[in-house]
């Protein structure tokens, strides 16, 4: 997309000047990778063993706990959609490397939801047929357009998002797995809190989904998620109410002083307000549409 500088009423349009290889946009994104993606660093380059011969090129966890395996698309020829399905692959029938790789990198106290694990495609352009292929397949896969300016300036926007939560592409390979795993729906969340709780988080989500943009995640244990590119708030049910999690920085607009500060032991987001019922609507979700204001 043309990017354009303004200065005393002029514009200019910005240059694309690119990365030199793909080594060289690996490592940006790896740098940024929470700024850009909402999503912790695991590893780079790693390793899938001698038999499976492989490398993923960047793993990591994201703020809901899912799983992340991010390939980059340096020329159109490049069959790397195929070649991450097979790390994706590989990723689910090897959850005990992927966890102890985690918690060395993250610390042990990490938690990992194996409902929705995903597969991120980052390139600078996709064939007209790469959207529609990605969206055939019955797995979270995300395509990821990048270009880089002149002046610094980088863009990142999402091409295709998968058409709805979907379970981890392996079923669980024993009983044990079989008999605590659970695809969550929106109904298993709703079921959570009262009537009342319930009614005001429909009201909430309505007004967060008609923003440009926005996808609901809710084939996960704890949280029902909003995001563009990456996630900007999220929803957890309880008895009584919904803990409406959101992103802001340090300094929010909070005139009603409904926000508490969850830093300290939230990952990922900075601030919680309660929505009990529908009288909380407006000032929540004045609050998440400033997130969403500042993510997207």
């Amino acid at each position: 997309m043309p990017v354009f500088r303004s200065a005393a009423g002029k514009a200019t349009q910005l240059a694309p000047v690119g990365f030199k290889h793909e080594k060289e946009l690996q490592r940006f994104v790896e740098e940024n990778l929470e700024v850009l993606l909402g999503i912790r660093l695991v590893g780079t380059e790693f390793s899938t063993g001698e038999k499976h011969g492989g490398r993923i090129d960047t793993l990591g966890l994201d703020e809901a706990g899912n799983p992340v395996i991010l390939e980059y698309k340096w020329d159109k020829s490049d069959s790397v959609v195929n070649q991450g399905l097979f790390y994706l692959d590989w990723l689910v029938d090897h959850r005990g490397d992927f966890v102890v790789a985690a918690q060395k990198a993250l610390g042990s106290g990490i938690d990992v939801d194996w409902q929705s694990p995903r597969l991120i495609i980052v390139a600078s352009s996709y064939t007209k047929f790469d959207p529609y292929a990605v969206n055939q397949l019955n797995v979270n896969i995300e395509l990821l357009r990048y270009q880089r300016y002149a002046d610094d300036v980088f863009v990142l926007e999402t091409v295709s998002e998968p058409l709805s939560a979907k379970p981890s592409t392996k079923p669980p390979t024993n009983a044990k797995q079989k008999a605590t795993e659970t695809t969550y729906s929106l109904e298993n969340h709703l079921a959570r809190t009262t009537k009342t709780a319930q009614d005001a988080f429909m009201e909430l989500r309505d007004l967060v989904l008609a923003l440009d943009g926005v996808v609901e995640k809710v084939n996960q244990k704890s949280q029902v998620t909003y995001r563009t590119t990456k996630s900007f708030a999220a929803c957890a049910f309880n008895k009584t109410l919904v803990q409406v999690q959101f992103k802001g920085g340090r300094q929010i607009s909070d005139p009603e002083d409904r926000a508490k500060d969850i830093t300290s032991y939230q990952w990922g987001y900075q601030w919680m307000c309660d929505l009990k019922d529908s009288t909380d609507v407006p000032a929540v979700f004045e609050l998440v549409r400033s997130a969403y204001e500042l993510e997207k």
